[in-house]
């Protein structure tokens, strides 16, 4: 014959319902007892660490708060998907410099300059040599690296 559980939940219950009388009591007789005495209400443990815990928390938010007083709104933008690309006209009456605004990796070229209406736009790069000194140049390829026209600056390796 199978052997039936006991009902713990049932236990349980009935076992708060024994102790709510012998709780009271005990209630009642530190609530006299912290009338008596003020400071043994703090000297309760319970009582001490649920007031550092809403002090805590208290704290928190109000700092949070000025936090967010002093900080800047910040929009974020999107991403961005084009560059500007600064591009310099082959054409020898013309040699404009202009930028164009491209996707990224755009490589298509020569482009179409404004002033000349020519398709002689080539991509410039700035060579950093002392003696070009930051200046925009057309690369040329020079066995396996690019080299500035002007100065023979290595401008790095051929694409």
């Amino acid at each position: 014959m199978p052997v039936g559980k006991e009902p713990k939940l049932g236990l349980l219950i009935d076992a708060i319902r024994e102790g709510i009388p012998a709780t009271k009591a005990r209630l009642r007789e530190w609530y006299d007892t912290c009338r008596d005495e003020p400071i043994l209400f703090w000297h309760t443990p319970a009582i001490r660490y649920m007031t550092y815990g809403i002090v805590a928390i208290v704290g928190a938010l109000t700092i949070s708060w000025f936090a967010d007083l002093w900080a800047p709104n910040v929009e974020v933008k999107d991403q961005a998907t084009t560059t500007d690309h600064r591009v310099i006209c082959t054409n020898d009456e013309c040699t404009k410099m202009f930028v164009i605004d491209r996707p990224f990796g755009f490589d298509d070229f020569p482009v179409t300059c404004p002033k000349c209406s020519k398709e002689t736009g080539q991509s410039a790069h700035r060579c950093n040599s002392k003696s070009c000194n930051g200046r925009w140049v057309i690369r040329r390829a020079q066995d396996e690296r690019y080299a500035c026209p002007h100065c023979s600056a290595d401008l790095g390796p051929v694409d």
